[in-house]
């Protein structure tokens, strides 16, 4: 296919993985590394021919942050990209029903989870009621995205300003334990600040377990799959994240050499 020799050619697997392809990764230390964009399997089932088309030949024209380059394809051959990766299909993906939209359920969260929280049950069901089909479900969706943070990895227009859901970690080292909620954990883990951390990192929702809780006061940090030395890691480096200061006279004194390498 004139397409994949298009995109193997031109540079691609620099960034990109299809299938078990793995060429380009035998003697490096750190192969993942190499992965800066998504792998391209199922790519046919995601997007539409055009969209794909105009990404490939030049990507900062859809969105100008993307560490993409502009490969300099030409049409024909950007067009030969798109038939290759537009062939990547997910049949098990497409063979799954849409499901359809309980409108009932989606009133119901609308009404209960965000109106009522913020007017009284009166005012909630009057505005309720104002909004038409669409507008109801837009703006159950806003509220979704602005819950689960959503624009903490995604660029969304109108949340550029918006505050991130999670807690304030600069100082996450130094918090005691007390403060912490082990949940129905205590006593499966030790009660150490350490490791409720890493009980945190690896089942992030694992405090909520058997608790009776309204939907919005559910934890929202999705699970990572971290592995067990990157967990390790991250435990670490939260831990580094103290208000206490290292005294002077405890500090490396660097020669000036040293102190321009530093900076």
């Amino acid at each position: 296919m004139a397409g994949r020799k298009v995109f193997e050619s031109v540079g691609c697997l620099a960034c990109h993985r299809v299938g078990d392809d793995k060429r380009g990764l035998s003697g490096l230390d750190a192969a993942n590394l190499r992965a800066h964009g998504p792998h391209l399997d199922g790519t046919g089932s995601k997007v539409k021919a055009g969209w794909l088309f105009a990404w490939v030949r030049n990507p900062k024209s859809y969105w100008h942050e993307t560490k993409m380059p502009n490969l300099r394809l030409t049409e024909k051959e950007a067009a030969d990209v798109t038939a290759y990766l537009m062939s990547l299909k997910n049949d098990e993906f497409l063979a799954q029903p849409r499901p359809a939209l309980d409108k009932s359920v989606r009133d119901e969260i609308l009404l209960k989870q965000y109106l009522e929280g913020q007017y009284s049950v009166t005012d909630a069901k009057s505005r309720l009621e104002a909004m038409d089909d669409r507008q109801r479900t837009l703006f159950l969706g806003e509220k979704t995205i602005a819950r689960y943070g959503c624009f903490g990895c995604h660029t969304l227009s109108g949340f550029e300003k918006t505050s991130p859901i999670g807690v304030e970690l600069t100082e996450e080292g130094s918090k005691l334990v007390e403060r912490l909620d082990f949940g129905f954990e205590e006593g499966r883990i030790p009660h150490t600040l350490p490791a409720w951390v890493k009980r945190k990192l690896l089942e992030p929702r694992v405090f909520d377990k058997d608790k009776e809780k309204r939907p919005e006061e559910l934890l929202r940090m999705p699970k990572f799959h971290f592995s067990s030395e990157d967990t390790d890691a991250i435990v670490t480096a939260v831990m580094s994240f103290t208000k206490e200061q290292v005294p002077l006279a405890a500090q490396r004194q660097l020669k000036p050499e040293d102190r321009a390498v530093e900076k």
